[in-house]
């Protein structure tokens, strides 16, 4: 028998028993559909990142609360801090603060949306280079008179349905009515942590009416000189350690990150993320490879009969071994090319769920990575049902019922 005879032969009992060659496969199936899933959604959100950090200059650094220490001793940043770092002008520029983003409900007439609220300092538009594309941003005089003024994104104004020119709309934050002044370009959602991006955006003044503690702020600021970056975080933390009284030798209570930290930071998270995810995928091939090792035994003990007509015509323990193997080898295939596309898909629906995302096309190395792993699994778990077939006498083979 050639090659091709074997290849034909392998298909032909696969389609004679197509449930249970279903279910030999399954299990492949649901792991590279989520191998191919997870590698979607993280591309996706990758990209998506990568194009705010774009409009993230070189210049440019974050100061944000050191979340990751110990709650002995922590210190949020506020105001004073704001103050100090607005003193530094000799070498920083648009210093801008915000505070810590919370969700709330905003509604207008009967549109409802959760969103993330921020309140947030004149001078962000100039810092990200990110300007209202309607009205203005918020003003020190909104600070000063407590006015219920909100600043929202291009994705919420359409998300409300509001008229085209929605400078002067009022809507409401929870159960208060805010009148719209500004409209920015629209927020990406998964925003990188330090990154003073919000849906809306309300002043300082007023968002502490809402809140029963003092909010944490965050800062940006933009280096005068690119040159002068490492003197820049030098100031900054000195100033800030003195401002916070932390002790010589604990970390500080502060985070000074720049662009390529925070990229650094996502990608550190992603990757944590990705090898949970991959390590019970690898579990769940490791069941399908039991899975298809029964199968295939079931197989060899069905077709005893068979393998014993194949021996007495002259087939050779290699060319039976083949057989099984290219079984194997093609029910991998199949259920390694339906998990993949059924895993981009489910990938795509996900991210049609982080508004902004990026929808992205299946990644070739989780491809040639999930079906290779696939037919290696389907391979090994073969050895043995082909094996078995093989070294079965012709004689006692044909007499079996």
């Amino acid at each position: 028998m050639t090659f091709k005879d074997l290849l034909l032969q392998a298909i032909q009992q696969i389609r004679a028993f197509p449930v249970r060659s279903f279910l030999t496969i399954f299990g492949i199936i649901i792991s590279v559909t989520g191998i191919i899933c997870v590698a979607t959604v993280l591309q996706g959100m990758t990209q998506s990142i990568n194009r705010l950090l774009s409009n993230m200059g070189p210049d440019i650094l974050l100061i944000s609360t050191n979340y990751t220490k110990g709650t002995a001793g922590k210190h949020p940043l506020t105001a004073k801090e704001w103050q100090i770092l607005e003193m530094q002008s000799d070498l920083l520029r648009d210093v801008t603060a915000s505070s810590d983003g919370h969700f709330s409900q905003i509604s207008y007439q009967d549109i409802k949306a959760n969103v993330t609220v921020m309140a947030a300092s004149e001078s962000q538009p100039a810092l990200y280079r990110l300007f209202p594309l309607q009205g203005r941003f918020l003003r020190a005089s909104d600070e000063a008179s407590r006015a219920r003024v909100v600043v929202i994104s291009e994705a919420l104004k359409s998300k409300l349905g509001l008229p085209d020119q929605a400078c002067g709309t009022v809507i409401l934050l929870g159960s208060t009515a805010f009148t719209v002044v500004g409209i920015t370009p629209a927020k990406i959602d998964d925003t990188p942590r330090g990154l003073q991006i919000a849906d809306a955006y309300i002043p300082f003044s007023v968002a502490q009416q809402f809140s029963q503690r003092t909010p944490a702020y965050s800062f940006g600021v933009r280096v005068r000189e690119p040159q002068a970056m490492q003197k820049a975080m030098q100031r900054i933390r000195l100033k800030l350690h003195q401002a916070l009284h932390t002790p010589d030798g604990e970390a500080e209570d502060f985070r000074i990150e720049g662009a390529e930290q925070i990229r650094e930071s996502a990608v550190e998270i992603q990757t944590m993320i990705s090898r949970v995810f991959y390590a019970i995928i690898s579990i769940s091939l490791f069941v399908s490879g039991i899975s298809i090792m029964n199968m295939m035994l079931v197989s060899v003990n069905e077709r005893t009969r068979e393998i014993g007509l194949f021996k007495a015509l002259g087939a050779s323990q290699r060319l039976i071994r083949m057989q099984f193997f290219l079984e194997a080898a093609l029910l991998a295939i199949a259920g390694a090319c339906a998990g993949s596309l059924l895993g981009w898909l489910l990938g795509n629906l996900i991210i049609v769920f982080l508004p902004n995302a990026m929808q992205t096309t299946i990644p070739l190395w989780a491809v040639v990575g999930a079906v290779g792993t696939s037919v290696l699994i389907a391979l090994l778990s073969a050895i043995i049902p082909a094996a078995r077939a093989a070294r079965l006498p012709a004689v006692i083979a044909l007499t079996k019922e």
